[in-house]
């Protein structure tokens, strides 16, 4: 999976990892499990926290900057959870490359 990020309301998502790996070549996974941080874009902005997310995937980059997951789109999940969500989308297939953003 190629990692990408997204960045709203000052924050900005880093360090997107599938398996425990930054922007693998391939993974033995066809459910992986997607890890991501945050950061504040301003010092002042510190206290913020996670409340919610959406990951996409898609087969395609130009499908992703169209924020368009032909392979899963999460939808808004209400949750602060930002380590090891399970990819719910379509199964993947063995050498299937994937583009994903939070």
């Amino acid at each position: 999976m190629v990692l990408c990020s997204s960045a709203s309301a000052g924050v900005n998502v880093r360090t997107l990892r599938c398996e425990q790996l930054e922007n693998p070549l391939g993974i033995d996974q066809r459910r992986p499990l997607l890890s991501w941080q945050l950061e504040s874009q301003r010092a002042s902005q510190r206290s913020q926290a996670q409340t919610a997310y959406q990951v996409i995937v898609a087969s395609e980059p130009g499908l992703l900057k169209k924020d368009q997951g032909d392979l899963w789109d999460s939808g808004r999940i209400v949750s602060d959870q930002s380590l090891h969500v399970a990819y719910g989308g379509r199964e993947l297939a063995s050498r299937q490359a994937c583009f994903w953003k939070v």
